[in-house]
């Protein structure tokens, strides 16, 4: 079972995002395997990235952000299947696991709390990322700090960032 920090846009992207039909499907994939318990997922124990998870998905019934919400919500306690680690707040979208180095690059408020869990859990687990072309272009700074990236859909947000940036 390998450990993995969920990124809220992949199941909001398995239940039909703006990403590619191949891209919903790698990522509906995914879920599967998440709820199938091949994976653990790993959030932080002052549950910034469950609020989000509860905020941003879709709940509609049968929806995969539905079914992967339920599963973490049924199983957060069960250490086999959800992995809570501290983080420690010093403001608004901002911890102290947080680099440094990374405030520097433009980084989004809103996902610092997925690299500092990373951080605080010792770079043991990826960020799964699925529909933020932001992070290929993050991704160098990154692995500096030793935070793993796990992209469902590569070439497509390289594509994306691409035609951002030119």
């Amino acid at each position: 079972m390998t450990e993995v920090i969920v990124d809220t846009n992949v199941p909001l992207t398995a239940d039909g995002n703006h990403m590619s039909n191949t891209c919903q499907s790698c990522c509906a994939e995914f879920v599967q395997s998440v709820i199938q318990g091949r994976h653990q997922v790993v959030l932080d124990d002052q549950w910034h990235i469950l609020n989000e998870y509860q905020n941003k998905m879709l709940c509609t019934q049968n929806s995969f952000s539905h079914q992967f919400l339920k599963y973490i919500l049924n199983n957060q306690k069960n250490t086999n299947r959800v992995k809570q680690v501290p983080i420690t707040s010093v403001g608004a979208d901002d911890f102290d696991e947080f680099p440094e180095a990374l405030h520097s690059i433009g980084f989004d408020p809103s996902d610092r709390k997925f690299v500092a869990v990373a951080v605080s859990n010792k770079g043991k687990s990826p960020i799964v990322q699925a529909a933020d072309s932001k992070w290929v272009g993050w991704e160098d700074n990154l692995k500096k700090e030793k935070i793993k990236v796990r992209f469902l859909c590569k070439e497509e947000l390289s594509a994306i960032y691409k035609q951002k940036m030119a």
